[in-house]
């Protein structure tokens, strides 16, 4: 026959180890590939929407500044 061993657990015990806090892993710092990747996903992006600012801001200087031809 087989015998199991059954641990019986008094509630005294198991309310003093629902009540002890739990450490909780401390993140970690990231990769130096990972913050590299970071930055320039940043500065593409700002590179994007500077380029994107200065387009409007080119076209609406030179059709603001133009007189519509009377033909």
């Amino acid at each position: 026959m087989n015998e199991k061993k059954i641990k019986v657990v008094k509630k005294v015990d198991a309310d003093a180890l629902r009540s002890k806090p739990r450490r909780r892993k401390k993140k970690k710092e990231p990769s130096a590939a990972r913050q590299i990747m970071t930055n320039v996903t940043t500065w593409v992006t700002e590179v994007k929407d500077r380029n994107a600012s200065d387009a409007k801001t080119a076209f609406d200087a030179l059709f603001s500044s133009s007189e519509p031809s009377q033909a």
